[in-house]
């Protein structure tokens, strides 16, 4: 987009460096072009100094783009918008209230910032009328949540399904062809899909916390991550594979969330994150490697299906760009958006015991 002739310039500052906020950095300038790179906070300037110029392909603007290792000097900077793609929850919760609270933009690919302190800054955003933008939280270049914050709004959810984690996708998929966890597990790090240390993956923490946020989008007000019933992957066998193949099913690490009782009512949820046996042809089983799919019944629409690149750093940067895309938009038209869901949390009462995936069936 362009701005209008005359508009001052947006004021970026940028927290992380890495994989996803290098890839927002050296395509900022021409997704937006009004956009001015200003600070970038990263762990170890030194580290980022050769890549911290435009020539170097990680700024924006006419001229270097200066590095901090002070989260204050971030905050002190001036500047219109804050995008965070640290991972780092308490550093990301100082970045957002501290931005939100004096009416500047927060743009975070953060979902386990969310999934913990979702209420506290979609209040804070509200009780400002700031900009709280997080596309790139969930499913990386698939837009859920620009999907479920503007659209379907008519529409009563009754269930979501979701495979929202590519590292097990890739590792399930592997161990469908007899290989062993182990092995399977070592080709996703050599492909860049798992960390040194997988937990947050393996054990379903991640979906777990994309999860809440989903619901949150859904039903209004934001669950306890706590409430989510969670079994990984690491407790399946070369066994639990072979059913798999026997019954022509994939087995997927699902999110899940349903209503229980009457969906015009205040909602009563279960929210889970387990391993499931998916139909070949089913959406949730199409998804492969960094892939991430969204099945979501409701009482119009019927069913909406979504799938996109969930992992990596140029599809989660094209979320967080899409976010500052929207944020120079409304910031063009002096108009705020809703900050997201600030109403009550809902009712979450305990799924039934997670049990194995060859017990646990999704319907076609």
């Amino acid at each position: 987009m362009t701005a209008p002739a005359g508009a001052p310039r947006l004021r970026i500052g940028l927290a992380g460096l890495g994989t996803v906020g290098g890839a927002v950095a050296r395509q900022l300038g021409r997704a937006v072009p009004e956009g001015d790179l200003v600070l970038v906070l990263v762990r170890d300037p030194a580290r980022h100094r050769p890549a911290a110029s435009p020539a170097g392909g990680a700024g924006a603007g006419d001229g270097p783009v200066t590095l901090t290792a002070d989260p204050t000097a971030l905050l002190d900077a001036g500047c219109d918008v804050v995008v965070e793609c640290t991972g780092d929850v308490a550093l990301g919760l100082q970045l957002a209230e501290a931005t939100l609270a004096r009416g500047g933009a927060f743009v975070t690919a953060g979902k386990q910032l969310l999934a913990e302190h979702g209420a506290r800054l979609t209040a804070l955003a509200a009780r400002h009328r700031a900009h709280l933008a997080y596309e790139a939280a969930v499913g990386g270049a698939m837009p859920v949540v620009g999907c479920l914050r503007s659209g379907l709004r008519a529409d009563r959810p009754q269930r979501l399904l979701a495979v929202l984690n590519g590292t097990t996708t890739f590792i399930l998929d592997r161990m469908a062809t007899g290989e062993p966890m182990a092995a399977a597990l070592a080709a996703a790090r050599a492909a860049g899909l798992a960390e040194a240390d997988a937990s947050a993956d393996l054990d379903g923490h991640d979906p777990a916390a994309k999860l809440v946020v989903l619901a949150a989008l859904l039903w209004g007000g934001w669950a306890r991550l706590g409430d989510v019933a969670r079994q990984g992957i690491g407790r399946l066998t070369p066994a639990d594979s072979a059913i798999a193949r026997d019954l022509d099913r994939a087995i997927r690490l699902v999110a899940q969330a349903e209503v229980l009782g009457d969906p015009g009512a205040p909602p009563t949820l279960t929210l889970a994150v387990e391993p499931m046996l998916v139909p070949l042809a089913h959406p949730l089983a199409t998804a492969r490697g960094a892939g991430n799919a969204v099945v979501l019944d409701s009482d119009l629409a019927g069913r909406t299906v979504l799938a996109g690149t969930g992992a990596g750093g140029r599809p989660t940067s094209s979320a967080v760009l899409s976010d500052l895309v929207r944020v120079a938009a409304d910031r063009g038209r002096g108009s705020v958006p809703e900050p997201g869901p600030t109403g009550p949390p809902p009712r979450v009462v305990a799924a039934d015991a997670p049990r194995a995936a060859a017990w646990r069936i999704v319907a076609a």
